[in-house]
């Protein structure tokens, strides 16, 4: 009679351990996930190209919008302007 006990005490337990023992998988199974979550956050915003990459600037709407001479002023360097009319010596 006193094994019956133990042996259902035993039970109980073993039970008991194995249910915590699932949800820790579980767990273990979000915190892997939500590492590797983190880690391609991390690699998405911490690991850009720096800014003297030869890689293309992203434009605003806005800009992409200008004409394109606009955007190539600095190409062009203005001729001095003259006064009219003025006497040469």
């Amino acid at each position: 009679m006193i094994y019956n006990d133990h042996n259902k005490i035993i039970q109980e337990k073993l039970q008991e351990f194995t249910q915590k023992m699932a949800k820790i998988s579980h767990l273990e199974t979000e915190l892997k996930q939500v590492c590797h979550s983190v880690e391609t956050v991390y690699k998405d915003l911490c690991l850009q190209p720096e800014k003297s990459s030869p890689l293309p600037t992203v434009l605003s709407p806005a800009a992409l919008a200008q004409p394109v001479t606009a955007n190539l002023g600095f190409f062009f360097t203005p001729e001095p302007k003259t006064q009219t009319g003025a006497r040469s010596l």
